[in-house]
């Protein structure tokens, strides 16, 4: 506990935004910690502009934002600056939709977000809701990878949850449908694709070969998870 109490405390000593203002930045995560502890289920929470997310205890995928602002302070601020109203933005890995909520709740973009988790794919679709983005964004509750197929995914890690073999996982787990981009790509291209895919970003790549020379695509933000 105490490990992971340092390094949260590190990562808002050092945010871009919340080091600006140290002592809102604590006062929010202990403010959080309290109300999340008193209240076991979702918890509205105002995120930016008119836009605001469900969160809950251990939801890692939010609470980040309500520290610092914005969680991903590099790669969210350069989508909020990147899109424009009517672009296509694909999330891959959308979690419950950080990034979808910036994109078609701030900058009015339309989104395809894919997250396998069916609880975290609820709270996704809730978020969407409350933000009155249904007809901006589609949500698909699929896995992204290079072939159409079904895959077993870990459903016990929050974040962290990813591909893997039934004989390899001693936790919750479930079998998800998988998609390749190139599969689902229909008319419009996406002008940034957002890759969060926990070790499995090479495959989406391998399956988005035709979609990532077309010329309509600008970017992409991708994490890469041990240097692949």
């Amino acid at each position: 506990m105490l490990s992971a109490l340092k390094r949260t405390f590190g990562f808002i000593h050092e945010h871009p935004l919340a080091k600006r203002k140290l002592l809102y930045a604590y006062f929010n995560f202990i403010k959080w910690q309290i109300s999340s502890r008193l209240n076991k289920g979702l918890v509205k929470v105002p995120f930016i502009g008119n836009v605001s997310f469900y969160a809950k205890k251990r939801l890692t995928g939010v609470t980040g934002n309500i520290y610092t602002g914005l969680h991903e302070f590099y790669d969210m601020g350069f989508l909020l600056h990147f899109l424009r109203e009517g672009d296509l933005f694909y999330d891959v890995g959308a979690n419950v939709g950080s990034y979808t909520l910036l994109a078609a709740g701030i900058c009015k973009a339309h989104v395809v977000a894919f997250e396998p988790i069916s609880e975290t794919f609820e709270i996704l679709s809730k978020n969407i809701k409350l933000n009155n983005l249904d007809k901006l964004v589609v949500t698909e509750n699929k896995g992204v990878g290079d072939k159409i197929d079904e895959f077993f995914f870990s459903t016990d890690s929050d974040t962290t949850n990813h591909v893997l073999n039934s004989s390899d996982h001693t936790g919750y787990m479930a079998k998800v449908p998988v998609i390749n981009l190139d599969s689902y790509h229909q008319s419009n291209y996406p002008s940034l694709i957002k890759i969060d895919v926990e070790g499995y970003e090479a495959q989406v790549l391998y399956g988005a070969s035709q979609l990532l020379s077309a010329p309509g695509l600008k970017a992409i933000i991708i994490e890469i998870i041990g240097g692949g």
